[in-house]
Formats: C-alpha cells, sequence, structure tokens
C-alpha cells in the first residue's frame, strides 16, 4: 500500500515537472516556468517510482540533477542576454535527456503493469513517440525559408506529446487513487 502511496505522490510531481519542461512562458528573456524546476522535480520523483518495484529508476536521479544545473545555467545565460550555446554541450544535454525520458516512461510503463493499471501501454507509445520526434528535431535537417509550412506539423505533434504525456501521468495517477489490484 506504501508502495501506491509513494508512486501516487510521484507522478503529481512528475507531471508537474514534465510541464515546466514542455511549457514555456517567457517576459523578455525570463523563462516563467524553468526547465531547472522541472528536472529538480523529477529527481526528487524518482525515489517513490523505485519504491514501486522500479529500482532502476534511482538511477537516473544523478542525471536529473546534471540537467537541472546545465538547464539552469542556461536560463541564467538567458536571463543575462548570453549565447547558450556553449561549447557543444547542448548536444550532449540533448543525449542525456533522450536517455532519461526513454528510461523514466520504461519504469514508469513496469510499475502500471505491476499496479494493473491500464496505462502502461499509453506509457509506452508516449516513450517511442517523444524519443523519436525529439531525435528528429535535434538532427540538422536541410530546410530552407520556403518550408516554413513544416513548422505547423512540428507544432501539432508537439502539442500532442505534451497533452498525451499530462493525460496519461494524471490518469494513472487516477488509476492508482482508485484502487487497481496489485499483482504479485
Amino acid at each position: 500500500m506504501e508502495e501506491r502511496k509513494g508512486l501516487y505522490r510521484s507522478l503529481g510531481r512528475i507531471a508537474w515537472g514534465y510541464a515546466l519542461i514542455y511549457l514555456n512562458i517567457n517576459i523578455n528573456a525570463l523563462d516563467l516556468l524553468p526547465d531547472w524546476a522541472g528536472w529538480l522535480l523529477i529527481g526528487s520523483a524518482l525515489p517513490g517510482v523505485a519504491g514501486a518495484g522500479e529500482p532502476s529508476a534511482l538511477l537516473l536521479r544523478p542525471l536529473c540533477w546534471l540537467l537541472a544545473a546545465w538547464e539552469g545555467l542556461c536560463w541564467a545565460l538567458e536571463a543575462m542576454g548570453r549565447p547558450t550555446e556553449l561549447w557543444g554541450l547542448w548536444l550532449i544535454a540533448a543525449a542525456v535527456s533522450l536517455y532519461v525520458h526513454f528510461q523514466l516512461f520504461t519504469n514508469l510503463a513496469g510499475a502500471a503493469e505491476r499496479f494493473a493499471c491500464p496505462q502502461r501501454r499509453s506509457l509506452l507509445v508516449l516513450r517511442t513517440v517523444n524519443v523519436v520526434f525529439t531525435t528528429l528535431m535535434h538532427l540538422p535537417l536541410p530546410l530552407d525559408s520556403g518550408d516554413a509550412w513544416l513548422a505547423w506539423p512540428l507544432v501539432a505533434v508537439s502539442l500532442v506529446i505534451i497533452v498525451g504525456t499530462l493525460v496519461v501521468m494524471n490518469t494513472f495517477q487516477a488509476s492508482l487513487r482508485d484502487g487497481g489490484v496489485e499483482q504479485e
């Protein structure tokens, strides 16, 4: 029962973390929903995921702290009007971020299966779509100014991923609250 409560609390933090990471509301150069805070929330939620039968989730904590530090540095530099293209480190941060997203969704899918929650498949699909889309976004695609129409499908896919992530996290949390039967 404690495992279920811990996972329930963790899902709330993870959902808020993803909301902070995905949503950008800026006033001038200051991001009011900083990504570093999202990574801190996700990192703080990982013990609850690990306690729900997914101990490998704890291995993501140092990576979340590293991503929080990176995003904090970028956030501060942007607020001061400085460039954030630091020696190609953004590419390393993107690769680490991809790994954390992939492994976290895998761990959450395992926990959903353990607690007999129906969100397992949705988490795995979301994991794959998120990683493939993020990878495509980081590739140097040869686009010119005549390809501006491509922005709309990319925005649509981004919105589907954002809304899908928040909906799946909240429905998973509701499934835990309603108390599915725990599998042995």
